[in-house]
């Protein structure tokens, strides 16, 4: 595969400006019911950064043990 140099360091300039983790593509979003009067009326997606927390969390939720 070939790439060209001048774009392949403006693609990592502009992510690196970004300033996310690598591995943020791992972490799922909590979807947050958001109520009104007792009735769900939307949903918010709550990010969190912490990929080793978020696995914690579901062996805790969803774990056999």
């Amino acid at each position: 595969m070939k790439i060209d140099p001048a774009i392949h360091a403006e693609v990592r300039e502009r992510y690196a400006a970004l300033n996310l983790k690598p591995y943020g593509g791992f972490i799922n979003p909590d979807i947050v019911p958001v109520e009104k009067g007792g009735v769900v009326v939307d949903y918010k997606l709550r990010y969190c950064d912490d990929y080793l927390g978020q696995m914690l969390e579901y062996g805790r939720k969803y774990g056999i043990l």
